[in-house]
């Protein structure tokens, strides 16, 4: 079953990928605030590496063997007709679930710190719609605005580190003792940023569209390898910074270290500009996870064309954002490792482990569905 549509090329991809996860950092660093890490926050970004690299090679390997089809095609053809449709409704509703979440976490930053006095649902409406305008407009626009939007995002990324580089030499102090407490509260903390590479699934509707499919597995390790330099050096930073217990204590700890930075008597509240880099990866990841639900329910029902559903889909996840969570708390509750971790590894093991462990059991390739 073939799907002639638009392509995106592997920079594209590492674009897309890089800004998707680096937003986790920025959000609510999870490495330090949904566990006890503490000072071993970075430790816990160093071990959610493997789980998530190993994540990234089962998808890779299943699309590069159906390069033809998308997650929604290879899973009917693996575990047949109806145990396929409902394992793709599944992971349809991650992806909205997770647009969903996306959206509701930084517009309650936005409405926190800075639009005290507007309402939540006209910034998650504001996210939604401009999400649905770059999912209607084809990953091949979504694919153009995170090349576009990549250097600005990373430029300010580094530069929100490097601006507490002064700072670090008297507050080392902050990092010791490592490892206290043995590996178990880095582990619990590894869970959340393990848990949060479900954004990934993503390639199970992007491997197809690629000018070059092959090398998905390369693109999406360097990307992903990059993103976690990243965690594991904000996490250094913002543990010492603003010490173990404050920062993990605090709803968003990445901007928080970046307020208490002044340069000058004058240039004060540099975080703005890091809500500039956070807004374009909002934009990238809520556009590419409208554009995935809504290309996979088309084939799931059918339909030639998934634009019609683009407007019924992202007021579903407006409505979802709007009524799911009652407050920034009650998500955040969410993303406790107790809660998310089975969560994920359900989708994990349902999306990405069944489908892989058929096809190695059935011996089938790419040489089997051309």
């Amino acid at each position: 079953m073939k799907h002639p549509e638009e392509k995106i090329n592997n920079r594209q991809l590492f674009s897309i990928l890089f800004m998707v996860r680096s937003t986790v950092m920025m959000s609510i660093l999870p490495v330090l605030t949904s566990a006890d890490a503490l000072q071993d926050a970075w430790v816990a970004a160093v071990i959610s590496f493997f789980p998530v690299a190993l994540l990234l090679y089962l998808i890779c390997r299943t699309g590069q063997e159906y390069p033809d089809m998308t997650a929604v095609d290879y899973m009917q053809n693996l575990l047949g007709r109806w145990v396929g449709k409902l394992l793709s409704a599944f992971l349809i509703f991650v992806f909205l679930h997770m647009a969903a979440a996306e959206s509701r976490i930084y517009s309650e930053v936005i409405t926190t710190d800075f639009l005290t006095d507007t309402p939540l649902v006209f910034v998650l409406g504001t996210v939604v719609v401009l999400g649905s305008f770059a999912a209607h407009a084809g990953v091949e626009v979504i694919g153009r605005c995170a090349d576009l939007l990549m250097p600005a995002f990373l430029l300010i990324l580094l530069g929100s580190l490097l601006i507490s580089v002064p700072h670090l030499p008297e507050r080392l102090g902050n990092l010791e003792p490592a490892l206290a407490r043995g590996l178990g509260p880095p582990l619990r903390a590894a869970v959340v940023p393990t848990g949060a590479a479900a954004r990934f699934l993503i390639l199970t509707m992007l491997i197809r569209t690629l000018n070059q499919p092959r090398k998905a597995l390369r693109t999406s390790m360097a990307s992903f390898t990059m993103a976690t330099i990243m965690l594991i050096i904000a996490a250094v930073v913002v543990v010492v910074v603003l010490g173990p217990h404050k920062g993990a204590r605090t709803l968003f700890p990445f901007f928080t270290m970046i307020r208490t930075i002044h340069l000058s008597e004058f240039l004060e509240r540099m975080e703005i500009f890091a809500i500039f880099a956070w807004a374009f990866g909002a934009f990238i990841g809520v556009s590419i996870l409208l554009y995935c639900a809504t290309k996979g329910l088309s084939q799931l029902l059918g339909l030639r064309t998934y634009r019609p559903l683009i407007g019924p889909v992202s007021l579903f996840v407006l409505t979802n954002a709007n009524h799911t969570w009652r407050d920034l708390f009650q998500l955040r509750t969410f993303y406790h490792p107790d809660l998310y971790g089975p969560w994920v590894l359900l989708i994990f093991v349902l999306t990405v482990g069944l489908p892989y462990a058929l096809h190695v059991l059935r011996g089938k390739g790419s040489d089997h569905v051309r």
